[in-house]
């Protein structure tokens, strides 16, 4: 993994432009953690996801996957882990958590030739097994 210390708002324009359009962003307010869904550093929580899906398909009349992007959409920690296209919004990411100000934030850029298109057969087997 290339690491890259970027120490102005200039500075890190200037370097994500390359990326824009070939690439996905991942921002974090603690660069110590791991590239892992916001459900999983919150053990405590898991045991009820299914709950949260449930009532919000229920609601919604959204299928399981659907809910668990709207979930994710509004702040409920999910499986999920955030992408973006957008190298400004991984900015404000890595920046947003009032209680990780003390820490460094980081920005992870993901090649999108090496994503799971939405409409992959692996997508289609993970949402059935939401519920």
């Amino acid at each position: 993994m290339k690491i890259n210390t970027i120490n102005s708002f200039e500075e890190y324009v200037n370097y994500t432009e390359k990326y824009k359009n070939k690439f996905y962003f991942r921002g974090q307010a603690n660069k110590n953690w791991n590239i892992i869904p916001s459900l999983f550093r919150k053990p405590e929580l898991v045991h009820n996801e299914y709950k949260s899906i449930i009532k919000e398909m229920s609601e919604s009349g959204l299928d399981a996957i659907s809910s668990v992007f709207k979930l994710q959409h509004y702040g409920t920690p999910t499986r999920l882990c955030d992408l973006t296209i957008s190298p400004l919004s991984a900015l404000y990411f890595s920046t947003e958590d009032q209680d990780q100000d003390s820490e460094d934030g980081v920005i992870f850029i993901f090649d999108k030739e090496r994503a799971i298109p939405c409409n992959s057969y692996e997508l289609d087997i993970f949402s059935r097994a939401l519920i």
